[in-house]
């Protein structure tokens, strides 16, 4: 195309006949993305692997499920990082990305991989799709399989692809709110915004930082312009909740004046149980630009967690033991509940500097009685 339009227009027909002369189909990159307005999402699961023989030379196969729930089709890159082969300060090793393949609307895809190195992430690449990001599938991890000598110069190949049927959403009758959805918001009680901040507002401007990048409605959370303001910000990672993209709020040198609120309309009354979710873990970007993209892993830390649970006529405050738990949904409690408007309210309180607050999701189940 350069060669041939260097410095000119040219038509879209005359761009797909160049894709042609390659032997290139549009469909076949774009998928229904170029006839339609909308695109593609995706979303991962039921990741399983396996080692296929015992000899001195073991083959592994990592398996799972690729959705897109959209009505257009779209292509991915899948590319995998290993759990051995990392160098000894935990940086990963090499990497492997296969060819595109295109997903197409509304279609579940069961995808098996075999490798001669056990793999540690695969990653889900979308060109361009609600999701904004990329997806990661961690495979089960550990310390025997990290200590396997790297197998070099043997490629991985994709062992199968199967159409399977969509998969049908267990926790239906939930009623989860995630921190990109309507009913989320911040709540500040008593506190002048940092925007208003004459300091902060000069350092901005001295800096030549005085724009915020904002993602939907927080600031856009960075490890290195953290200090230009205070309270909530939002952070993308793809061990968070998310329905396409993976993102929590974080709040760190909390005083307990600020609040990160889910509020969801119960449809009927009787008990209901909590939950709220923890993500694996952040920063993990980041830390790899830091690294020089070596580290997945975070050196985060995070504290309890303090959440008061309101309706029009209780409100009950629970204390969550965040460092003691593994990543997950986790149970806040059983609840007697109206028909009615419920808030789930985090705190941005911290008992220590330097230590993080998240708000990522939380999920209210009706707990069937017997009658």
């Amino acid at each position: 195309m350069i060669s041939r339009f260097r410095g000119k227009t040219f038509t879209f027909a005359e761009f797909e006949a160049v894709l042609d002369e390659h032997g290139l189909k549009l469909s076949e990159l774009a998928g229904g993305m170029m006839g339609s307005n909308n695109l593609p999402g995706f979303r991962v699961s039921n990741s399983i692997s396996r080692q296929l023989s015992d000899d001195e030379q073991p083959q592994y196969e990592s398996e799972f499920v690729l959705e897109n729930k959209e009505p257009v089709s779209g292509p991915v890159k899948l590319s995998l990082t290993y759990q051995n082969g990392k160098d000894r300060f935990g940086r990963t090793g090499p990497s492997f990305t296969f060819n595109p393949i295109l997903v197409g609307a509304n279609q579940s895809l069961q995808i098996a991989i075999e490798s001669s190195n056990p793999v540690e992430y695969i990653w889900v690449k979308p060109y361009l799709s609600l999701n904004r990001m990329n997806l990661r599938v961690d495979m089960p991890e550990s310390d025997q399989l990290r200590e396997q000598e790297f197998i070099p110069d043997i490629e991985p190949l994709i062992k199968s692809i199967t159409v399977i049927e969509q998969i049908e959403d267990t926790m239906n009758r939930s009623i989860t709110v995630d921190d990109l959805d309507p009913g989320f918001s911040i709540v500040e009680l008593d506190r002048a915004s940092d925007r208003n901040n004459i300091f902060a507002d000069f350092l901005r401007r001295f800096l030549g930082t005085e724009e915020i990048l904002m993602d939907q409605g927080l600031p856009k959370y960075s490890m290195f312009e953290r200090w230009r303001f205070q309270g909530w910000s939002r952070w993308t990672d793809p061990t968070a909740f998310g329905a396409y993209r993976r993102t929590f709020a974080i709040a760190d040198r909390g005083d307990g004046l600020s609040f990160a609120k889910f509020n969801a309309k119960l449809p009927s009354a009787g008990n209901w149980k909590l939950e709220y979710y923890l993500p694996k873990g952040h920063f993990t970007e980041e830390y790899q630009l830091v690294r020089s993209g070596g580290s997945s892993g975070s050196s985060k830390r995070d504290g309890p967690l303090y959440i008061e649970v309101r309706n029009s006529s209780t409100a009950t405050n629970h204390t969550v033991d965040v460092p003691n738990l593994s990543p997950g949904w986790h149970s806040i409690g059983t609840f007697d509940m109206l028909a009615e408007d419920v808030d789930v309210l985090v705190s941005d309180k911290s008992d220590e500097r330097g230590v993080d607050v998240i708000a990522d999701a939380i999920r209210w189940t009706p707990i069937e009685t017997e009658e």
